[in-house]
């Protein structure tokens, strides 16, 4: 019996050291004073350069887990992660960057879009500070937006 459970355990092992799906990544938490001397455009620049460096990193980390399963399959080895391609901490380090612009974002009331972005312009009193839109103008709480 001990010889069955062994190669199974040995097989869970391996298929754990696979690269996890970007998706499945917790951001780590980045404190939002790193941008407390930015204003709402600058922040907007940020986010959308936090934004591009996530898509390629989740990218990344995406082939190495195809790579991954596919080293698993033929090989009985994570290839991809053994070779350091998996981005896990990087994608946690760029979400969690992300959060702390939005939360900066929030306590200079900057007008963040639903779909990632943020405007430029701060948002009027008549908008209300806790209020931010979508593009098609649908408007949200900054609770239903932010983490």
């Amino acid at each position: 019996m001990n010889r069955a459970v062994l190669p199974i355990v040995a097989i869970a092992t391996i298929v754990s050291a696979c690269a996890t799906a970007p998706e499945k990544i917790s951001p780590t938490f980045v404190s939002a004073d790193v941008y407390a001397a930015q204003s709402c455009e600058q922040l907007g620049s940020a986010e959308q350069r936090v934004q591009r460096d996530l898509e390629k990193a989740s990218a990344s980390q995406r082939s190495a887990r195809g790579v991954d399963t596919i080293g698993v399959a033929l090989v009985g080895l994570p290839a991809a992660s053994l070779l350091g391609r998996n981005r896990a901490k990087s994608i946690a380090k760029l979400k969690g960057e992300q959060q702390a612009i939005w939360r900066q974002s929030t306590r200079l009331n900057c007008a963040v879009s639903l779909d990632g972005g943020l405007h430029v312009a701060q948002a009027t009193p008549a908008q209300g500070s806790a209020r931010a839109w979508t593009d098609a103008g649908d408007y949200r709480t900054r609770a239903q937006i932010l983490p």
